[in-house]
């Protein structure tokens, strides 16, 4: 049984996230996932244990709109903080001590366990994907987070439903791997039906669908660009049309991230997402944003001036046909 945590581990949080707090029992730290209460910015609402609960360390946040949970070795690995940690420390401080669930959704996975990337892709799926990004080829970058087949993943995440639904969404759903690879997005190939996309969790926890160009070569100290959207579709959409409009060329470093929901506020959470995983704090930042928020709901949301696309023609980026106009707030 693990005992108290290290000193080594509680200082590498200090030195890496904003209103640090300890107490006899649990660190407390504005939260990196959520960006903390927009309401009280003071009062941290990420909380890590200091004693195992369990046989780990877990951490949770207490905002309503949050509660992104789970254990402490997978927060330090969402932020990049394994590599300032020895692997005795790693084992020893870190690391659960009791044995997974099976079968279970508490259960710490990710897709590399589960599904391997696809060398060829569904023919069908993928030209569905190539019609809704407006594109002749799939480029690298892209493929390489699409799932196409998605059985293994049905079969590990969903329990509780019929082996005919398993099917339906095995053969008219096309997957898109989320950064971390702790869930998946999944967008029905069938633009007729009302079941339009679902997400499929490995684990628990906050994650983004998060992609690039370059991201095998990104250079975090050169300037570059964080792209964020809503959806997948009308993230990798705008992405090309910025490149067809001259906003952006091949040759920028991209980060492209999608916040995987519809409040303003996860641009912020986002934003710090790709901050803290990546280094790139120093990045201009480019929201492709729904018609129906207007520039004005983003002042003030970052420390920068950003730069707010909106597709002139239609109410986001995944519609057609698209005319980008741009805001700098």
């Amino acid at each position: 049984m693990k005992g108290q945590l290290s000193e080594k581990v509680i200082a590498l949080i200090r030195e890496n996230f904003d209103l640090f707090k300890e107490t006899s029992k649990d660190i407390q730290i504005k939260c990196p996932y959520c960006g903390g209460s927009t309401r009280h910015r003071r009062k941290p609402t990420l909380y890590i244990s200091k004693y195992p609960i369990k046989g780990t360390f877990v951490f949770h946040c207490f905002r309503a709109s949050c509660g992104v949970k789970g254990t402490l070795f997978q927060f330090l690995s969402d932020f990049g903080l394994l590599k300032y940690l020895e692997p005795n420390e790693i084992t020893s401080y870190i690391l659960p001590t009791t044995k997974p669930v099976t079968n279970s959704r508490s259960t710490q996975h990710n897709l590399d366990s589960i599904v391997k990337e696809e060398s060829v892709l569904d023919p069908v799926k993928e030209r569905y994907i190539l019609s809704r990004l407006r594109l002749t080829k799939l480029p690298s970058f892209v493929k390489r987070t699409v799932i196409t087949d998605l059985s293994q993943i049905v079969l590990y995440s969903v329990y509780d439903i019929s082996e005919r639904l398993k099917q339906y969404l095995v053969s008219n759903f096309v997957g898109f791997r989320s950064y971390h690879k702790y869930f998946v997005i999944c967008r029905n190939i069938d633009a007729k039906s009302d079941f339009r996309y679902f997400m499929l969790r490995l684990s628990n926890g906050i994650d983004y669908y998060c992609t690039s160009p370059q991201m095998n070569q990104l250079m975090c100290t050169q300037p570059g660009y964080i792209v964020l959207a809503e959806g997948v579709f009308s993230l990798l959409s705008g992405y090309f049309r910025l490149l067809e409009s001259k906003l952006l060329n091949e040759s920028s470093q991209v980060l492209l991230c999608s916040t995987n929901g519809a409040k303003v506020t996860r641009y912020k959470s986002a934003y710090e997402f790709c901050v803290y995983t990546f280094g790139i704090p120093d990045w201009d930042v480019i929201i492709l944003s729904d018609s129906d928020v207007r520039p004005e709901h983003y002042i003030g949301l970052f420390n920068k001036k950003i730069s707010v696309c909106y597709n002139r023609k239609g109410n986001d980026f995944a519609d057609y046909p698209c005319e980008v106009e741009v805001y700098h707030v």
